[in-house]
């Protein structure tokens, strides 16, 4: 299988993009990462990776060196373009969430909502994950 997992620049949900793609990475699919632009390599919320209040809160243990395993993949770095996408190519989507503020560019994306919306019509798996959802509405 061939999923998409679109993201914004920064902020992201650490464990809501790492996790997934090791375990359809770890079951031998092939996960191709989309942001606005061609070639950004994205970021995640770095709060979720160092803790907030005192370091009480934030990404899991497994699932932070999942996400050090994930921005050395080739694939994390070569991301294409929302737009130049073509969603018949992948066999599966992925809409990750996250709560910072750089999530506002993939929440407001009318060229990633008309792509999640060409991809819905296909009628072929979606799962979308907390904040994700907005997306996909």
């Amino acid at each position: 299988m061939r999923v998409l997992l679109p993201l914004p620049d920064r902020d992201f949900d650490v464990t809501e993009v790492a996790v997934p793609w090791a375990v359809l990475r770890e079951a031998g699919h092939e996960v191709v990462f989309a942001t606005e632009k061609a070639g950004t390599v994205p970021a995640a919320d770095p709060r979720l990776l160092t803790g907030v209040l005192f370091g009480r809160l934030g990404a899991a243990p497994g699932a932070r060196k999942r996400y050090y395993e994930l921005v050395r993949a080739p694939e994390f770095g070569a991301t294409a373009g929302w737009a130049d996408v073509d969603p018949a190519g992948f066999d599966g989507l992925i809409l990750p969430g996250g709560h910072a503020p750089g999530m506002r560019q993939y929440l407001g994306s009318p060229v990633l909502s008309e792509q999640v919306g060409r991809f819905w019509r296909l009628n072929r798996p979606v799962g979308a994950i907390c904040h994700g959802v907005l997306v996909l509405a």
